[in-house]
């Protein structure tokens, strides 16, 4: 796939995983890293990605943003279903990973990472294959992490299993092209 590529800042770092267990290291300066990122300490949004799309295919980026008060670690692919509501059902499969290889990504407090998303247009299969329906939102799941969260986005998706699945990326530093 080919994704877009993110800016380069200071503030993300990106390194290969360390052999080193999260919370390896009894200290830890300002500018080091003090552990992954906790489904709690990120706000989760979706916007549309640079370029927005190719034929038969919606490319959407999901941005993790720090909101905490430390560095921390995002490393690997985030889990993702659409979903009838913020509680609501799973509709079709969840996304499957693109096979893009992952990278530890840094977030100093207030920065961002993103993800790539691709889902097909509904309209591209017929309609009692597809089953299209209304989705209301994301359920997703930061790498590492059991607690999800609803990323809201009306969108229409089909809905059998198996039929125009949804693909994501590894996280990425930045939130901009």
């Amino acid at each position: 796939m080919n994704r877009p590529r993110a800016a380069s800042r200071s503030a993300w770092r990106v390194s290969p995983p360390s052999s080193t267990p999260c919370g390896g290291s009894s200290t830890l300066s300002t500018q080091s890293v003090s552990g992954r990122c906790r489904t709690g300490e990120l706000r989760v949004t979706v916007e549309a990605a640079p370029g927005g799309g190719s034929a038969g295919s919606v490319w959407s980026w999901l941005i993790f943003t720090n909101t905490s008060g430390r560095t921390c670690t995002l490393y690997g692919f985030p889990g993702v279903s659409y979903v009838t509501g913020a509680s609501g059902a799973q509709i079709n499969d969840p996304a499957e990973r693109d096979g893009g290889t992952p990278a530890k990504v840094s977030l100093a407090p207030g920065k961002g990472a993103h993800a790539v998303l691709r889902t097909g247009h509904p309209e591209m299969f017929p309609e009692e294959t597809c089953r299209p329906v209304r989705a209301a939102g994301y359920r997703v799941y930061v790498p590492d992490e059991t607690a999800s969260v609803f990323v809201p986005l009306s969108r229409p998706v089909c809905s059998a299993n198996g039929v125009n699945g949804t693909t994501v990326s590894a996280v990425y530093p930045g939130t901009t092209e």
